[in-house]
């Protein structure tokens, strides 16, 4: 018994690192694709790199947007391209961290450190929307991350009250999230205030033609890494429950 346990744990740890390499190459792919589409005869050759970094940063506005549009502590682009990837540390930490899941005894400690991330971002985005006078946001934008910030905390609440039902029904749904999320991504790319306000806009038009443009899942404010991250919680909550008929020694 503690061999197949120590294999389940080294077998969720392996299937976790693929799915989070799978997501980073989601991530650097197209934007280095978006960036040499962009590059052109003659143009300084760091510029490719230069604009790979700032997609990097310019997904990172959610994640930004208390501090940055409500409290005007922080500037919208900065100079250095260090700057960007700076900014989007805190995406990879939280990333990382349902990989943890496979080793510590309270599974649901990492998730629910990803959750609270995306509901401060729910709560940035809404305040901006509020209170900034830029127009970088609308209701929509907050949409994905307090759908996100409701489902992780109901993963964690299924884990830790070991409730097998309850996790597997919530891993389902993360499937079913993980799917569309690609989508959500397109959609995110390019839609503000200001463009909802554009005489006949239509979001559907709008989604449609983003999802055959590489741009749209090199910087959106809904990062593509989103749906390997629900894929990620998934595996977490189909594995949990294995484990949850021994109380008396949970791995």
């Amino acid at each position: 018994m503690e061999k197949r346990n120590k294999r389940m744990i080294l077998g969720l740890f392996l299937a976790l690192i693929i799915v989070f390499l799978a997501g980073m190459a989601g991530e650097i792919v197209p934007k280095l694709v978006a960036a040499q589409r962009m590059s052109t005869p003659g143009v300084d050759p760091s510029f490719p790199f230069r604009k790979t970094v700032q997609f990097f940063g310019d997904e990172t506005s959610s994640l930004w947007a208390l501090p940055t549009f409500v409290l005007n502590l922080m500037s919208i682009s900065p100079r250095e391209p260090a700057a960007f990837i700076l900014r989007w540390i805190p995406y990879l930490i939280v990333f990382l961290l349902p990989i943890l899941s496979s080793f510590i005894r309270k599974r649901w400690i990492p998730l629910l450190a990803c959750g609270a991330l995306a509901t401060y971002e729910a709560v940035g985005i809404l305040l901006a929307v509020l209170i900034s006078k830029y127009a970088y946001f609308t209701y929509f934008n907050l949409v994905p991350f307090a759908a996100e910030a409701i489902v992780v905390m109901l993963a964690c609440g299924a884990l830790a009250a070991r409730k097998k039902g309850f996790s597997i029904t919530m891993g389902v749904i993360c499937v079913v999230l993980a799917v569309v999320s690609p989508a959500v991504t397109a959609a995110m790319s390019g839609l503000t205030s200001q463009t909802l306000m554009i005489r006949g806009f239509d979001l559907w038009v709008h989604i449609s033609r983003n999802l055959r443009d590489v741009f749209s899942y090199a910087s959106s404010q809904w990062p593509i890494f989103k749906a390997f991250a629900f894929l990620m919680y998934a595996l977490i909550l189909f594995i949990a429950p294995i484990r949850f008929r021994r109380k008396e020694n949970p791995a």
